[in-house]
Parts: C-alpha cells; sequence; structure tokens
C-alpha cells in the first residue's frame, strides 16, 4: 500500500466522521427537557444504531477497496508471483475480518460503552437541570462538552477517533490478505513521520516483518488511537 492509498483511506474515515457528528448534532437537539426521559433514550438508540451502521460500512467499503488497489498493484508490479485474479471474498467472511479487537474489544463493545456513557452523563445533566441544580444555560453548555467534538472528553472525538482507527486496521488486515494471495511473504512499516509522530512509530518506521506473522496492535498498524502508519509490500 502506497501513502496515497493510505491517505485515501483516510480521506473515507473522514467522510465518515463528517457523518457521525452530523447524528451528533442531532442527538444534541433530540436531547432538550421537553421530551420525557423514555423518548430521548429510545430517539438516542436509534443514533447510535446508526452510527454502528456508518461504522460498518466505512470498514466494509475500505476492506474491500484496499484488498483489490493492493492486488491489482502488486499483480501489475511483480505478475511473475501471481497466479490469476483477485478472489472474490464473500460477504460474511468480510464482515468477520474487519472485526479487530484492539486491546480485547470490538468497534461495536466500544460503541456501546460510549452509548452507555452518553446516556448516563446526559441523563444526569437532565435530571440536575430539572431538580432546579442546574441553569437551562448551563445544562445546555454542558451537554455541548458531552458532546463535543474537540476535546477527549467529548462524545465526537470518542467516536471519530473509534471509526479512524478501526478504519486503519481494516486496511491493514485487508492489504495483509491481498499480500498472501499474491505472494509476498514480508512487508515494511511505514511511519508518516511530522511533529505529531510519536515515538513508537518513530522506533517501528522502516521495520520489516513476514505476513505470516501480522497481527494489529504489535507489528501492524494502527499501533495506538489515530495512529497513521501503514504498510507497503517488500517485493
Amino acid at each position: 500500500m502506497t501513502r496515497k492509498g493510505f491517505e485515501r483511506s483516510e480521506k473515507a474515515a473522514g467522510r465518515t466522521v463528517a457523518e457521525i457528528l452530523q447524528t451528533i448534532d442531532y442527538l444534541n437537539r433530540l436531547n432538550g427537557p421537553e421530551r420525557s426521559r423514555r423518548e430521548r433514550r429510545k430517539r438516542m438508540r436509534k443514533c447510535f444504531a446508526r452510527i454502528e451502521l456508518l461504522i460498518e460500512w466505512l470498514l466494509l467499503a475500505s476492506y474491500i477497496e484496499t484488498y483489490l488497489r493492493e492486488y491489482n498493484s502488486l499483480r501489475a508490479s511483480v505478475p511473475w508471483i501471481i497466479s490469476g485474479p483477485p478472489r472474490k471474498i464473500p460477504g460474511p467472511e468480510i464482515r468477520k475480518r474487519i472485526v479487530t479487537r484492539i486491546k480485547g474489544k470490538t468497534f461495536r463493545e466500544r460503541l456501546r460503552k460510549h452509548e452507555a456513557d452518553y446516556l448516563d452523563r446526559t441523563e444526569a445533566i437532565r435530571r440536575a437541570e430539572e431538580d432546579g441544580v442546574l441553569k437551562r444555560s448551563d445544562a445546555e453548555t454542558l451537554l455541548r462538552g458531552t458532546t463535543g467534538p474537540e476535546g477527549i472528553g467529548g462524545l465526537g472525538y470518542k467516536l471519530s477517533t473509534l471509526a479512524r482507527t478501526e478504519n486503519a486496521a481494516a486496511v491493514s488486515k485487508a492489504a495483509v490478505l491481498a499480500m498472501k494471495d499474491a505472494g509476498v511473504q514480508f512487508y515494511k512499516v511505514k511511519a508518516i513521520l511530522d511533529s505529531r509522530t510519536c515515538s513508537g512509530c518513530w522506533e517501528i518506521n522502516e521495520k520489516i516483518f513476514p505476513v505470516t506473522e501480522a497481527k494489529v496492535g504489535v507489528n501492524l498498524p494502527p499501533f495506538h488511537p489515530n495512529c497513521r502508519c501503514y504498510i507497503e509490500a517488500v517485493v
């Protein structure tokens, strides 16, 4: 996978993140005190179900596109080690492959945790407003902070990080599968080196690993949330 291919997948993730932030903005409008607690929870769960679909569609599209692009690129550059066209991967198999356990949790489990935390925090703010502990303006300020796209505590930041990190994992796994199918035995980790690059990514940059031993978070990107490393075939 080239840096250009990685950046293309990053743009796709950016489009999904924009839709997620729009959904969160809609969540804010649904969360008014004029609605009952039951109605707020019901509508918020529907919004989170949409966010889950958005992330799943992103991962499916990124996986398929990366696999085909990487395989065809290798087929054009090293035709002597490839026997034929890319194989057709069944949909259920792709859905299974895009599920990556990062630190023991899948993206759906992480999303459920963010949903539960968001519901608890917003309900606590609304209860404080209803009990007269908070003014309406103060409650709205706290809710905006709860869902804001910036800041580590904001729901928008958390879900943006989730989408980008899971997308990076799907892209890496698809590239590894394409390399296996193409007969490539080794890959090289490439880090985007700038002021934002962490020490761990600087250290693993340019290191070569066997395709058969690829493992997300160990020798295959992403190595941390919002990681910008990618891999290239060694031929």
